[in-house]
């Protein structure tokens, strides 16, 4: 719900606007929840989000595997990094394609629009829709995603920096 209070009383037309949650919903304590308006809206624009976390917010563990075609993900961004799939047959900065699959050290996932296992994120499209899908919620950081724990994000980049890509790299 939404509550407006006058800010200076010789100036009636003033507003402050404070989104008050009523019993049925949760909010994260993350300072730029706000910014991502399709989780709770003030008019109903939204996925009720709130309403959701009040009965489940995602569970630790290994949980959910989400893919997340784009352009990339930062993989390093701190409200990403602890939601990240690693691949369990590739080793780490080896330079060896162990899993054998094409892609060297594709730990996180593939960059088919480089053709290479860094799937880093250059556009930051990518990350942002990971941060709605998994950023890690009631941490006091960045914003909260629909899931605040157990979805792990593969990035699967075939944009590139400039947001352009073929559709065949991304099927």
């Amino acid at each position: 719900s939404v509550v407006a209070d006058r800010v200076d009383n010789s100036l009636w037309e003033q507003f402050a606007v404070a989104d008050i949650p009523n019993p049925s919903e949760r909010f994260a304590d993350d300072p730029n929840l706000g910014r991502l308006w399709g989780m709770d809206h003030w008019a109903g624009f939204d996925i009720d989000a709130p309403e959701a976390w009040k009965i489940w917010t995602g569970e630790v563990g290994k949980g959910i595997t989400v893919a997340v075609i784009d352009t990339g993900i930062d993989y390093t961004h701190e409200d990403l990094k602890e939601q990240m799939w690693v691949n369990p047959l590739e080793i780490p900065d080896n330079g060896i394609d162990d899993d054998e699959n094409g892609y060297v050290d594709d730990i996180h996932g593939a960059d088919f629009a480089n053709d290479d296992g860094d799937p880093m994120d250059d556009n930051v499209h990518g990350t942002h829709c990971s941060g709605t899908i998994a950023g890690i919620g009631n941490n006091g950081l960045g914003v909260s995603g629909v899931s605040w724990r157990g979805v792990r994000l593969m990035a699967l980049k075939f944009l590139s920096s400039s947001g352009s890509g073929r559709t065949s790299d991304a099927i």
